[in-house]
């Protein structure tokens, strides 16, 4: 926090978009949620769905640390049926270090050579954990993938707070906070306490880029996910964002974490730069898309902000947007 942080009341606004649960008739996995969205040239829509089972098995003598077992699913989003065709398991094409347990969380984003994926993977080192994120190249005909780098860990933590952009850019190659970019390798800019965290990859908007990201807060005693979009410039930089806002689709009584996270961003077909296509991972379970107008979106410029008190915004004079 710096001399000049504002400091603000954390209000969180329904934003009044259906939420459309799609069903995701996978062979594998008990749970499917987190789905990345990407547009190809042609204007196939890819969507991908994190599919987890629990798995205390050992791999490579060790267990995971949360139990459980990712795989990756990729299929074609009919956008105007919402629902998920040619849904396909894609599996390394080698046995790649670090993936005993799958990628898991993985956004996607387009490049010359085709569909890209970033997720986290789990080396283990000396026989400990070490989580990072690794950037894989999807065939889609063939279901596999290539693992094309393993950015490792700059922080030395675990994080996977990476989001590239929609399409190349030769300014960044991901941005990792509302003050740092990441560029061959290298983290650029000023530290950030990372309180708004990146969720969706950037797609174009305006002179730069849009994405949604969120903040993890507590409402009435219980942890919840803020969304709050983002407004870039082509360098990189933030430069405004939007209110708080949820879906009002993960919220269940008794649940001690609440989980609504936007994992995938386009825009709709026909309708760029005013209608953006999020993809949803509801409660950690299930995929859900929405469809939002940018005209929703209550932007303003970016400064140094810590918000706190959260609360819904039940006021008799709200207005529903």
């Amino acid at each position: 926090m710096s001399v000049n942080t504002l400091i603000k009341d954390g209000i969180l606004t329904n934003i009044n978009c259906p939420v459309e649960i799609v069903p995701v008739k996978a062979k594998i996995g008990e749970v499917h949620y987190n789905p990345g969205l990407a547009r190809d040239p042609s204007g196939k829509l890819f969507i991908s769905v994190r599919s987890c089972i629990t798995n205390f098995k050992e791999k490579y003598g060790v267990i995971h640390p949360l139990g459980y077992e990712n795989f990756l699913h990729v299929g074609i989003l009919n956008e105007d049926s919402m629902q998920i065709e040619g849904l396909k398991l894609i599996k390394g094409a080698k046995d790649y270090n670090g993936f005993q347990w799958g990628i898991e969380d993985v956004r996607l984003f387009w490049r010359e050579d085709g569909l890209h994926g970033i997720g986290v993977i789990i080396p283990i080192e000396s026989g400990n954990y070490n989580l990072r994120l690794a950037e894989i190249l999807i065939d889609y005909k063939s279901g596999t993938y290539a693992l094309i780098k393993d950015h490792g860990r700059p922080f030395g933590h675990a994080e996977k707070n990476w989001s590239p952009s929609a399409y190349e850019n030769p300014n960044f190659d991901f941005i990792y906070s509302p003050t740092q970019i990441v560029k061959d390798g290298e983290v650029i800019g000023e530290d950030n306490d990372l309180f708004i965290h990146n969720g969706t990859p950037l797609i174009p908007f305006e002179d730069g880029y849009i994405s949604i990201g969120h903040a993890i807060c507590a409402i009435f005693g219980e942890r919840t996910y803020a969304q709050i979009a983002l407004k870039f410039d082509e360098f990189g930089k933030l430069v405004g964002h939007s209110q708080f806002f949820h879906f009002n689709v993960g919220w269940r009584e008794k649940l001690k974490e609440t989980i609504e996270f936007a994992s995938g961003l386009v825009w709709s077909k026909g309708k760029e730069g005013e209608e953006l296509l999020v993809g949803l991972g509801v409660k950690d379970e299930l995929v859900g898309i929405c469809k939002i107008s940018v005209d929703k979106l209550k932007f303003e410029c970016y400064s140094d902000t810590m918000w706190y008190a959260w609360r819904f915004d039940d006021s008799p004079n709200r207005v529903e947007i």
